[in-house]
């Protein structure tokens, strides 16, 4: 009668020693993460920032005035066409100086754009600059 053949020995597993290309890539994943965590964090608060302001300054009294004067524009009107309409936000402003409000601003009509800066004071808007073109 024979033998049963015994089952050979398994072989050790072998795994590769760790390498700087190893350990760079798990803290390059790190990094990468936080990175876009904090630009992420930083775009959120600029935002905040910018845009509270922004649509508090948008929504005043002052900046409803300056779009209305700029509307209301006979000449504007000839130039590029009836109605005018206001840029929600305005691109600059300035509030509060003892001058008056000062706002710069996109608008257009139907036949052109127009960029215009406007100052505001005790609620009568005086069209400072504009700057008329084609519409883009």
């Amino acid at each position: 009668s024979a033998a049963p053949a015994s089952a050979a020995p398994a072989a050790p597993t072998w795994t590769p020693p760790e390498t700087f290309a190893d350990r760079f890539s798990r803290w390059s994943v790190g990094a990468v993460r936080g990175a876009v965590a904090g630009l992420g964090l930083l775009s959120l608060v600029l935002f905040v920032l910018w845009a509270v302001p922004a649509v508090v300054v948008a929504r005043s009294d002052a900046y409803r005035a300056a779009c209305e004067r700029l509307a209301g524009d006979g000449m504007l009107q000839r130039y590029v066409g009836a109605p005018i309409t206001c840029a929600r936000v305005p691109t600059w402003y300035r509030v509060g100086t003892p001058e008056g409000d000062f706002f710069r601003f996109d608008a257009r009509g139907p036949g052109g754009d127009i960029q215009a800066e406007v100052r505001v004071t005790a609620g009568e808007a005086h069209v400072l600059s504009v700057y008329v073109g084609p519409r883009f």
